[in-house]
């Protein structure tokens, strides 16, 4: 399900892949929230892969608005593939597993992956349509037989708490392909209760069978392909959710439509920074007129102006200390909002080509490293040839020879040299596999730093420079095929407005 690097990816990195792709589809102004959430059924035990504390049981629930849920299953929120792929690899990390005498790393637990995603985008009428969705990635346990598993203690606790959950699934897809059960046995089982929506609800199922060609496991291959040709039998009607009234994507725009009112009504009232310097400027003139008079002033006529001065100069100060204080706690209060409007807006997807154009850089990224593993996959492909025409050209020496002692000669010589050309190849494909690893590490550090880095000076030129402004920078901003460098016209960006020489001839900065 998972696959290998590069073209051998298995079916879920696709399907991540599938999903950001479709989001890059869609317009602008089409907003998406998604989330996914990791959990296990360990011994009829509910277990959050995401956030994995070892004694901790959550409980299934079920909501008229809901449905079925785990309560406090914690869900992350992603916004591209490598986000939801770090997530599964920290949740498979949790996961239990353990060796049997049929394989390695045994599952000892059923898992289900959760991505759900949420859209928001505006109907013909004005008003708001949130449409809502889910795709459940369910990894069941194998069924097993104690006699080839060898299994004892724990190890056979584990399988029969496994073969009951996949019979009780199996009970609940025999009724629902029989059609003439008044009665789905969803409760038996933990796994077939969390999977009553993907099995008899408003989905589209779809089962993968993983079998064996060995006549060892026949048995067991004809029970999958059965269990499997049941579940292709069920028969849904999905539909489309709109307007859920659980949809997270509906709080967080209601969040961000409530601290912008919350900015705007803080900016008509605000305390503006030229009231806090008109006061500023009156008490130096206060402080001026005061020096005056003392230089001024008649011996017997001077505590009067002073002491009007005086009082003056101090409601000046403490009404500019005043105003300071609020403008100061406005000031503090608006960064404060505007702060957590910006994680709000962090936390959605919009489609569109800016979505597109970073897709198709990644890929474009991806496509070229792909080139490189495909010439060193051809080289080791030449090497294993050569190997094999050495092997014919043992055979036609063995046959050429007459003698024993000679065909005992030539082959000791043939062996060497074969043993030592081996040797080199496979130092030569260590070499190059060694150093294909280290050349992909590279270019995914390179590709990571450089992501940030765009996504890092895309955010700081936006909070400085809004996008008109910079707009008229571009424009007057040209390519230098001799320097190779772009030359950027002086501006001086103050108050979010840009200000440009008048001559369009000026000197640029490079």
């Amino acid at each position: 399900m998972v696959g290998a690097e590069g073209h051998l990816k298995g079916i879920i990195p696709n399907t991540f892949a599938h999903v950001f792709d479709s989001i890059s589809a869609n317009a602008k102004d089409k907003r998406f929230l998604l989330r996914c959430s990791y959990l296990e059924i360990y011994n009829e035990c509910i277990n959050d892969l995401l956030d994995y504390v070892p004694d901790k049981r959550l409980e299934l629930k079920e909501d008229p608005q809901k449905g079925i849920y785990v309560k406090g299953l914690s869900s992350v929120i992603v916004r591209s593939v490598e986000n939801i792929e770090q997530t599964m690899a920290r949740g498979a990390s949790n996961r239990h597993t353990a060796e049997t005498n049929m394989n390695k790393d045994s599952s000892r637990s059923h898992c289900i992956f959760t991505i759900y995603i949420e859209t928001s985008e505006k109907k013909k009428d004005g008003n708001e349509l949130l449409k809502a969705g889910k795709l459940n990635l369910v990894d069941l346990a194998g069924s097993e037989r104690q006699a080839k598993t060898q299994a004892e203690g724990m190890r056979l606790k584990e399988a029969a708490k496994i073969n009951l959950s996949l019979s009780a699934l199996g009970n609940v897809i025999s009724a629902l392909v029989d059609g003439k059960s008044n009665h789905i046995p969803y409760r038996d089982s933990k796994l077939t209760r969390l999977l009553q929506d993907s099995l008899g609800g408003n989905t589209k199922t779809l089962m993968i069978a993983c079998i064996s060609p060995a006549n060892y496991n026949y048995d067991e291959t004809l029970s999958t392909l059965r269990y499997a040709s049941r579940a292709k039998n069920i028969q849904n009607k999905p539909r489309i959710n709109e307007d859920p009234k659980d949809a997270l994507l509906r709080k967080y725009e209601e969040e961000i439509r409530s601290l912008k009112e919350m900015l705007e009504k803080l900016r008509k009232g605000e305390v503006q920074e030229n009231e806090i310097e008109q006061l500023e400027i009156a008490r130096q003139s206060i402080d001026s007129d005061s020096n005056i008079i003392e230089q001024f002033k008649e011996p017997n006529n001077n505590a009067k102006p002073k002491k009007q001065k005086g009082k003056e100069r101090d409601r000046v100060e403490e009404e500019l200390e005043e105003r300071n204080r609020e403008y100061m706690a406005e000031k503090g209060q608006r960064e404060q909002l505007e702060e957590m409007l910006k994680l709000c807006e962090q936390k959605l997807l919009c489609g569109g080509d800016e979505f597109k154009e970073k897709q198709q850089e990644q890929n474009k990224k991806y496509n070229e490293l792909k080139k490189r593993l495909s010439k060193q996959e051809k080289k080791e492909i030449e090497l294993i040839e050569e190997h094999y025409q050495m092997e014919e050209e043992i055979e036609m020496v063995e046959a050429e020879c007459k003698t024993a002692q000679e065909r005992i000669k030539a082959k000791d010589k043939i062996i060497e040299s074969i043993e030592y050309k081996s040797l080199e190849a496979e130092y030569e494909i260590k070499d190059i596999q060694g150093e294909h690893q280290e050349e992909k590490e590279r270019l995914l550090d390179t590709i990571r730093y450089q992501s940030q880095e765009i996504d890092f000076y895309k955010k700081l030129i936006g909070m400085v420079i809004p996008d008109k402004e910079l707009a008229k920078v571009r424009d007057r901003t040209r390519w230098d095929e001799v320097s190779d460098a772009w030359v950027v016209p002086p501006f001086i960006a103050q108050h979010g407005r840009v200000k440009l020489p008048a001559s369009s001839k000026a000197h640029g900065l490079v």
